[in-house]
């Protein structure tokens, strides 16, 4: 998915404000392929015991698109490994270690599956 520079960097300066390092990103799968090729999953991270609903912006950030219907969660193309895991990886990447790779900083964040 093309998505313009400008609303790229918006959504990973609002992902900024909501995520720091350390912080558990949550996965709730919404659908899985019948060829297990793809589903679909949403993200969230607990702030003061409620639910922050990332998902629009990860979009945004990491050019993945949302699939239509019922719900607007990310189609994660894929199989054979945690996609919800990879999926937080590529967000802690975009956002900690832009332009270089950092150990350290491409684990900032946690993943976790409800």
């Amino acid at each position: 998915m093309k998505v313009p520079a400008k609303d790229k960097a918006e959504a990973l300066v609002a992902l900024h404000e909501i995520l720091k390092p350390g912080d558990t990103v949550y996965s709730v799968v919404r659908t899985v392929a019948k060829s297990g090729m793809s589903r679909t999953i949403d993200f969230y991270v607990f702030r003061d015991n409620r639910p922050v609903y990332l998902t629009g912006y990860m979009s945004t950030a990491l050019g993945i698109p949302r699939a239509t219907g019922a719900h607007w969660a990310l189609k994660i193309q894929g199989c054979g490994m945690d996609m919800c895991f990879a999926t937080v990886y590529d967000l802690s990447m975009a956002l900690f270690c832009p332009g270089k790779y950092d150990h350290d900083a491409a684990y900032s964040l946690k993943s976790e599956v409800l």
